[in-house]
Parts: structure tokens; C-alpha cells; sequence
């Protein structure tokens, strides 16, 4: 199984994220992950979420136009994900991705000595998967938000949803036009009444 690796950009920044949260619920303020690199961590960590929000953002702006519904839109968005946006994966992808950030820090801010299994080990590895769970499933409700609120916007439906908005400045313009019926209506339809009979 071949690794996009334009798909497995968007697990680090969530991946970073999850290791710094899993840290400081581990250690609280004891000490910082990173050590004194600490704040250049935090600072890829933001700068990396704030990137991947936009190509977000850009690929909801580039694709609203063509969606007739938010959940096509959703789908090309969680098309980008590693795993297509199944939750198995892309919950896998950013716990594998936290623990070898936050295991690989470990090990090179103070040689990582495990003194005990069970609050080394397992305590971070339980903490990394929920907060990694937690950062899949918020990833994914997101998406969803997002592609509906770029539909909208596209549409022109976003203003004519909301309460107080005046309707005809904020409503849509309708794209279907009357039916007509009978000889009239055939004649307008189509240019000409049909020969009588």
C-alpha cells in the first residue's frame, strides 16, 4: 500500500497538536515538551493548522461553485485525508504520527528512562489515542461544516437563511421558470403551436 504524501501533510499538524496536548496533561507544567524548543514547536504546531485551514478554505472556495450540496463538497474535502477520510485511518494516522513525535522529543530532551511501564508508557500511549480520536473526529465534523457553510456562501443561501434578512435583497433568484400548458404554453416553450390536426 503506496503513502500520498500530499495526503499524510495534513496528519502532522494534528499530530504535533496531539502530542503537545497528551504532554501537558502528562506532565502538566513540570516541563514543556521540546524543552527550550518548546515555543519553536507551538509555533509549527499554529502555523501548520493555520496552513492546513487554508488549503481548506481554498479548495472549499475553488469547489463550492461546482457542488450542488455541501455533502459532495464534504466528500472532496475528506477525499484529501489520508484513508479518504475513514475514521479508522485518519484516527490511526494521527495517533501513529503523535506517538512518534512525542516519544521521539522524549527520547532526545533527557534520554527518555522508562522507570515504569505503566506511567511512561501506557498512561502517554492512552492519552495520545484519545486525544488523537478526539482531533480525527473534530477534523471530520469540520469538514462537513465547512462544505456546507462554502455552499451556502456560493449559493447565495447563506443571507436567505438568516432570520431578518429582507428577502428581496438577500433572496435567491429562482432558476425554474413557470410551466406552461396547452397550446399556449406549447407555443412558448417551443416557438410555435404544433400543426392542427
Amino acid at each position: 500500500m503506496s503513502v500520498d504524501i500530499r495526503k499524510a501533510v495534513a496528519v502532522v499538524p494534528l499530530a504535533v497538536l496531539s502530542a503537545l496536548l497528551a504532554h501537558q496533561v502528562r506532565f502538566g507544567d513540570d516541563h514543556a515538551l521540546g524543552g527550550e524548543g518548546n515555543e519553536a514547536l507551538v509555533g509549527f504546531a499554529v502555523a501548520s493548522l493555520v496552513s492546513l485551514a487554508l488549503a481548506a478554505l481554498w479548495l472549499v472556495v475553488r469547489e463550492a461553485r461546482t457542488c450542488a450540496s455541501g455533502s459532495i463538497l464534504a466528500r472532496r474535502l475528506v477525499d484529501a485525508l489520508p484513508g479518504s477520510g475513514r475514521f479508522v485511518p485518519w484516527a490511526s494516522a494521527i495517533a501513529i504520527g503523535a506517538i512518534g513525535i512525542y516519544f521521539g522529543i522524549e527520547t532526545l530532551e533527557h534520554g527518555f528512562v522508562v522507570e515504569g511501564a505503566l506511567t511512561d508508557v501506557l498512561l502517554p500511549s492512552a492519552i495520545l489515542a484519545i486525544v488523537s480520536t478526539c482531533a480525527a473526529v473534530g477534523t471530520l465534523g469540520l469538514t462537513r461544516v465547512l462544505a456546507d457553510l462554502g455552499v451556502a456562501i456560493a449559493n447565495g443561501r447563506l443571507f436567505y437563511r438568516l432570520a431578518g434578512a429582507a428577502s428581496t435583497v438577500f433572496a435567491p433568484v429562482s432558476s425554474t421558470r413557470p410551466v406552461h400548458t396547452g397550446r399556449a404554453g406549447f407555443k412558448t416553450r417551443f416557438g410555435r403551436a404544433p400543426p392542427q390536426s
